[in-house]
């Protein structure tokens, strides 16, 4: 109605007919309702809608603006892909709306799934494709779709420098957190969101390293990273509150990882009590849970064996990077997940390193802490009397931990 002195929609679901136009009147909206013009029983179910653009808008907007809206908005859907469990065809006068070109599979050398994330034992899938060539800014990221639809404000571009990578993830599974007018994601105090973008962004890594696009670094900013996580570590150890939001300290939360040998994860489940199919350490035998009639948090195998299993507490710190963003004025740069990328390019950071080692050991760890915090005030997930405090208790820890 932005647009339009009227818009006349008409839709037909099953034996349901049905027109509505909507008008404004003294700047209210109104709407009538008609019999139908465009439709009957003989057509397939269908909505057309006709817009009576305002002289404003006349020339402006057509049938190329509505193909690149629904393009943009609706990209996955325009390819075959379902939404609830249907297809749809999207028509502009009469055409088939084609598949952006960014969605066109002949532009890439490669073609990766995610697999295996679940979010409340919900299957979560998509695409990762990778260019040969530097893509354009607007195929950058991860695209996160919900229900059919790009959620515009909420895609995943952990590694902005890297500009060979575009894909998607369906996550209808985030309908319930869809706020306003079902357009944005409400980040604060989301697990599920949280989750999905940990687990999407643990396999971006893997799968962008495996094609040798992360930057490489220098045996000198090796030894320097090595000093800054350790700096990290100990200042998140004093903030137990960003557990909560995903960033984690070096033993926050202390819940423990079983190990089977050196490397296999031990699965825990919730389950009716026996013995453990693994020796514990020092043990021979399984290890006793409770009653039959109790159900507790057991310990199984994913894998048959008899190695035996330790308890091992993670490190779950984010891990930070070095790279040269395209912005120059971004210090760093954090879109959640495990990754801080700081920038080579930003004159502090050059600055920093003229100046000594101490001066850049200070500037990446105060950027990249900084950009977490911005990271969830931006997204909602803290509000500004929390931003301060963070901000106030993260640089009395650096000055301690530096």
């Amino acid at each position: 109605m932005i647009i339009a002195n009227e818009v006349e929609i008409e839709t037909k679901y099953e034996n349901f007919i049905g027109r509505q136009v909507w008008f404004f009147r003294e700047g209210e909206p109104y709407r009538k309702f008609e019999k139908p013009i465009f439709l009957n029983k003989d057509h397939e179910n269908q909505t057309v809608v006709i817009y009576h653009l305002k002289d404003e808008y006349r020339g402006k907007i057509g049938e190329k603006e509505l193909i690149e809206t629904l393009q943009e908005f609706y990209p996955t859907l325009l390819v075959g892909a379902k939404a609830l469990n249907k297809r749809r065809t999207f028509l502009v006068n009469d055409k088939v709306v084609p598949g952006p070109e960014w969605l066109n599979e002949n532009n890439y050398v490669d073609m990766y799934y995610f697999k295996n994330i679940k979010i409340e034992g919900y299957n979560v899938g998509g695409r990762v494709y990778i260019s040969a060539e530097d893509l354009p800014e607007e195929y950058s990221g991860i695209k996160l779709i919900v229900c059919g639809r790009n959620i515009i404000d909420s895609k995943l571009d952990p590694f902005p420098e890297v500009k060979k990578y575009v894909g998607y993830i369906h996550a209808d599974i985030l309908y319930k957190d869809l706020i306003g007018d079902k357009t944005r994601i409400n980040k604060r105090d989301n697990p599920r969101f949280r989750e999905l973008r940990r687990q999407a962004i643990k396999q971006l890594r893997k799968i962008l390293e495996e094609k040798g696009l992360l930057p490489k670094i220098t045996i000198k900013e090796r030894e320097i990273l090595k000093k800054v996580h350790k700096v990290i570590a100990d200042v998140l150890q004093q903030v137990p509150e960003l557990e909560k939001y995903g960033i984690l300290g070096p033993w926050s939360g202390r819940v423990p990882t079983y190990m089977k040998g050196d490397e296999e994860l031990v699965s825990k489940e919730i389950g009716p009590s026996g013995k453990t199919d693994i020796p514990h350490k020092d043990h021979i035998e399984g290890v006793d849970q409770y009653g039959p009639d109790i159900n507790k948090l057991i310990i199984t195998s994913k894998k048959e064996g008899v190695d035996k299993a330790r308890r091992e507490y993670r490190r779950t710190l984010p891990k930070f990077m070095l790279s040269e963003l395209a912005e120059e004025d971004i210090e760093a740069y954090f879109e959640g997940g495990d990754t801080v990328v700081i920038n080579r390019k930003h004159p502090l950071y050059q600055f920093a390193e003229r100046t000594g080692h101490y001066a850049r050991l200070y500037h990446i760890c105060r950027s990249g802490l900084e950009a977490i915090i911005d990271y969830l005030l931006k997204n909602r997930e803290i509000d500004i009397d929390e931003y301060f405090k963070l901000k106030k208790i993260i640089t009395t820890g650096l000055g301690d931990a530096l």
